[in-house]
């Protein structure tokens, strides 16, 4: 009944989109493949010493792949193949081996499922690099064209995935969706049927609330293109330590538009004892202003900010140079200076230049 109710509610619920300009009065229309119907997903996941917590979040997604099924199914489309890529970045604990045994073994958290059985791999990475450049490699190495961030301490609701999924599928023109967020409460165990409601949720200021679900990348699903052109996530030992999330965000809204969906949360943050949400948790809680920084981000703030001023500026230079139309109407296409700056763009941007269309 649940997952019934569930479909019938994603058929139907609104969502936000954003579209717009950015400051240089350019389009948020950056590079994206020929519109095709998005039959492959992949959800990438950093893990660093997550032994404890990573095989509820491996659950979490296989209920998240079922609901997906399930949806396709009822709205009479194309089986979507899903898969899980695991960059274990250097762990010193057994987070390798749980999640070697999750792959091995032949039973599914969620039974028997509807649609294409999900693959996982798992990469591991000979020294530490942090969640940016872990990312990374998870995305160079997946086959999806649609991209999801999963967390491996953190869990997805079972609707997340169709939710995010069925945004890009009915929109092509957009490069990223996003949903709600939870933050969890500090707790251990995971609901087993990883649905809204069934944890304690920690009530945080509305104000940050939003600036949490703006700028994770684990309720957010990109298409590829979109990922490939912003350049990843940033690389550099200020984003290896933190807010490497956040510069990935921005960078999205600055070149792509976007969708958020305003339904019920899809993602739970969990709050682990140490972790971003858990030292945070009294600035969170609090009016912006209130409660002072914890010491990394008053220290390392404003340089951070520095680099992504300064990424954000060559973005838009891309992007500039992607929309300069004017250029592109004043060849003959079909010509040979036409032809040849055309091969130009689709070297420099990976396709056909809109313009060519």
């Amino acid at each position: 009944k649940f997952l019934h109710t569930t479909i019938c509610f994603l058929l139907f619920i609104s969502c936000c989109d954003s579209f717009g300009q950015n400051e240089l009065g350019y389009s948020r229309i950056g590079p994206l493949e020929e519109y095709s119907y998005p039959e492959s997903i992949s959800i990438i996941v950093p893990c660093f010493n997550c032994g404890p917590y990573i095989l509820s979040a491996l659950e979490s997604f296989e209920f998240s792949f079922e609901l997906l099924n399930l949806f396709v199914i009822e709205k009479a489309l194309n089986p979507v193949h899903c898969e899980v890529i695991v960059v274990d970045d250097a762990s010193t604990d057994n987070s390798s081996s749980v999640v070697g045994d999750f792959i091995d073994s032949l039973s599914r958290a969620c039974g028997k499922c509807t649609g294409p059985t999900p693959t996982y791999k798992l990469i591991r990475s000979a020294q530490n690099q942090g969640a940016a450049l872990a990312r990374n490699a998870g995305v160079d190495a997946a086959s999806g064209s649609v991209i999801f961030f999963g967390e491996a301490d953190d869990a997805f609701y079972a609707h997340h995935l169709a939710c995010c999924w069925d945004q890009l599928r009915r929109r092509p023109g957009l490069g990223f969706a996003k949903t709600r967020m939870d933050a969890g409460r500090e707790h251990l165990q995971l609901p087993p049927s990883f649905r809204p409601g069934e944890v304690q949720v920690q009530v945080l200021h509305p104000h940050w609330q939003v600036a949490i679900e703006d700028t994770s990348p684990m309720n957010t699903c990109v298409r590829r293109a979109a990922h490939r052109f912003i350049g990843g996530f940033p690389a550099g030992e200020l984003f290896r330590m933190d807010m490497e999330d956040g510069a990935y965000m921005l960078a999205l809204f600055e070149a792509y538009g976007g969708t958020k969906w305003v339904g019920p949360a899809s993602v739970l943050y969990v709050r682990r004892p140490g972790n971003g949400l858990d030292r945070r948790m009294p600035q969170f809680t609090s009016a912006p202003g209130a409660v002072p920084l914890i010491e990394q981000d008053a220290v390392f703030g404003d340089a951070r900010f520095d680099l992504i001023d300064a990424a954000l500026a060559g973005l838009r230079d891309r992007l500039a140079e992607y929309q300069a139309v004017e250029e592109l109407l004043a060849e003959d296409p079909l010509a040979g200076p036409g032809l040849a700056l055309h091969a130009q763009r689709a070297a420099a941007f990976g396709h056909a230049y809109p313009a060519a269309r």
